[in-house]
């Protein structure tokens, strides 16, 4: 039998949204430029977050780089990220208009382990996965919204 894995308990903090973004943003910077990208942000609703900052981070780091990753070559990638409380919780937005692809096609699998449903980029198929394990672990959830050719919403309820 398989061990279950288990994430690490992190101390929650106060996160300044637009801080922590910048940070992922410098870091995501060439794949920034390659997609001809524009971020914005609107972090008016709620601009702190109380979360583990690693596992923010990476949330926001996945989720920005698949959105750079999966942006459609025929124009400009545009993302935007957005916070606010709904159902007593935080909840994170990113809204890109890249590839986007089948969502009843591939809703059950979206967030295994090594799943991937694009082939013409590198990718390991960890990232949704984990983003998921990171939020079902502090009990929240994550809702997706997709249209081939027009983009992907992800709703994290933190």
């Amino acid at each position: 039998m398989g061990q279950v894995q288990r994430l690490p308990d992190l101390e929650a903090e106060t996160v300044v949204m637009d801080e922590l973004t910048q940070e992922v943003l410098q870091t995501l910077q060439p794949q920034v430029q390659a997609a001809r990208g524009r971020i914005t942000t609107d972090f008016s609703a709620r601009s702190t977050v109380t979360y583990a900052r690693s596992n923010l981070r990476t949330i926001l780091l996945n989720l920005l780089s698949n959105s750079l990753k999966y942006a459609d070559p025929a124009r400009p990638c545009r993302v935007h990220l957005s916070m606010w409380v709904q159902e007593g919780r935080p909840v994170l937005m990113v809204e890109d208009n890249g590839l986007g692809f089948d969502l009843q096609r591939h809703r059950g699998e979206l967030f295994h382990l090594f799943r991937r449903f694009h082939d013409h980029t590198e990718g390991t198929g960890v990232g949704l996965y984990l983003i998921n394990r990171i939020v079902q672990s502090n009990g929240g959830r994550v809702e997706v919204e997709s249209e081939v050719g027009e983009g992907t919403t992800f709703r994290v309820f933190l």
